[in-house]
């Protein structure tokens, strides 16, 4: 094994999923086409659906499978259940447990927005 195969191997997130908040823009939005060139699916998460929806279409044109919820953070109303990006109801499952690092959530067994 090459020593690239070796690290993508590694460090490879191929089959995960990133929640990123703060997604749309800024260091949110770096870490997440960082993430989405590491192989991970990556959902967007911050207030401007404007901004979601450029970010989202950057990732995509680049390769990356990526989604948006418009919600704030800060508003547990916005976070209820109905209340995802268009109207859609959001929610986090898996078998597995999540663990936060920074601005990102990783969600063992994927993250759903039906």
């Amino acid at each position: 094994m090459t020593a690239t195969g070796y690290l993508d191997a590694l460090f490879s997130l191929a089959g995960r999923t990133a929640l990123v908040t703060g997604g749309s823009s800024g260091i949110g939005r770096a870490i997440a086409g960082a993430l989405g060139r590491a192989g991970a699916e990556v959902v967007l998460l911050a207030r401007n659906e404007d901004q979601l929806r450029s970010t989202a279409r950057v990732l995509q044109d680049a390769g990356t499978t990526a989604d948006w919820i418009a919600a704030d953070l800060g508003d547990r109303h916005a976070l209820a259940p109905g209340r995802g990006g268009d109207g859609a109801v959001a929610f986090l499952a898996g078998p597995g447990a999540a663990y936060v690092t920074g601005q990102t959530l990783f969600v063992d067994g994927g993250f759903s927005v039906t």
